[in-house]
Parts: C-alpha cells; structure tokens; sequence
C-alpha cells in the first residue's frame, strides 16, 4: 500500500507541475537581458505626431562652434535657394558642451559672411531627444560618427550619417576639426565641402534615394 501511495502522490505532483507549466508563457526568444530599452513616457508623449510636414536635420561636430555651425547655415542656404524652406527645419549641436551658449567661432562666422550668408544661433549639447525629433543627424568625422552611435538611445529613430558620405570624394569625406588651425582657410575648406554634401544630400533625400 506505501508503495502505490507513493505512486499516487507522485504522479499527482507531476500534474500539478504540468498545470503550472502550460499557465506560463516563455518565449524563447525573450531573455531579461535582451529586452529592448523602454521608451520614457515624456518621449513618447513628445514624439505623438512627430511625423509632421517638415524633416528634420540635425549638423554635429565637438563643439558646435567650427564645423556644424556652417554646416547648418549651408544647409539652410542650400534649402533657401531649392525653395524648400517649408519641408525642412535644421539645427546643429556638439557633442561635448564646452562651448554651450557661445556663438561659433569668429572665423566662422567671417566665412559665412563672405558667403552672404547670417548666422545667429549659439553651441548647445546633442541630447536624447535630438533622436527622436531629428530625422537626420550628421557627423562631421568618424569620431563624431561613433559618439553619435554610442549615445544613440535603442528607441531613437533618427538615420545617423557622415555628412560626407554625400556628394564628397572617397579621401575628401572628413571634414576635419580646425579649430586649432590658424587663419579662415581651413573654415574656407569647410564651408565648401559642405556646400558639395549639403547639395548632394538634399537632392537625394528629394528623391527618396536614401538608403
């Protein structure tokens, strides 16, 4: 008798067990370490109807006072002159905020003036909602690149590019820090490879011939 009473209780735990096991659902596939980062809810408040008429560019450089400043007003200008000024909105911004607050450098600014072109606006910080508002985000060198992506939220939906993978010769594609360089040449350099990627890049976004 001790022996089917075992049995018994045996076999009853193991249907208990079966119970148990066919209540839970385990997916395979999801893993607690794996499981995508969740989105704040002030992001996605924000970002309800975010999709709107214009695209959003977003120019990048350490500072924000060398190279994304111009490349923001080259673009602009680029925009201004195709007549598209409703369908596009861009900013810049830097990567480290030594500079927030300032206007770009001076000789920047000389640059852009000999171009006819005004420019106002002051260093600020790329932040995490630069990735969800932006539709683009450009990278003036592959440092750049490589911060942008390691900040990069999981959630944030913005295309990440070198702004001179557009229009820019293999070996002309970085468009190089000058701020330790004397005189407005190397700015000179700048505002003219942005002027060739900016160009290029808005004629293929127009087409749709982004990848």
């Amino acid at each position: 008798m001790e022996i089917i009473e075992k049995i018994m209780i045996n076999f009853k735990a193991l249907c208990l067990s079966l119970q148990l096991a066919k209540s839970i659902k385990i997916s395979p596939s999801t893993k607690p370490s794996q499981q995508e980062e969740p989105i704040p809810e002030e992001i996605q408040q924000n970002n309800m109807g975010k999709k709107s008429e214009k695209y959003n560019v977003l120019m990048v450089c350490v500072g924000n006072i060398c190279r994304s400043p111009i490349a923001e007003a080259v673009m602009r200008d680029v925009i201004s002159r195709e007549g598209v000024q409703k369908e596009w909105h861009v900013e810049s911004a830097g990567i480290e905020g030594w500079h927030s607050g300032c206007l770009p450098d001076e000789r920047a600014l000389k640059v852009l003036a000999r171009h006819n072109i005004k420019y106002h606006n002051c260093a600020r910080v790329v932040n995490i909602d630069d990735f969800f508002k932006f539709d683009y985000i450009f990278g003036m060198d592959r440092s750049n690149l490589a911060a942008l992506k390691r900040i990069a939220p999981s959630y944030g939906t913005a295309r990440v590019f070198l702004l001179g993978d557009f229009g820019l010769k293999p070996d002309e594609r970085i468009i190089e820090d000058p701020y330790y360089s004397l005189g407005e040449e190397p700015f000179e350099k700048i505002y003219q490879k942005c002027v060739v990627a900016c160009e290029s890049f808005l004629k293929q976004a127009r087409q749709n011939d982004i990848l």
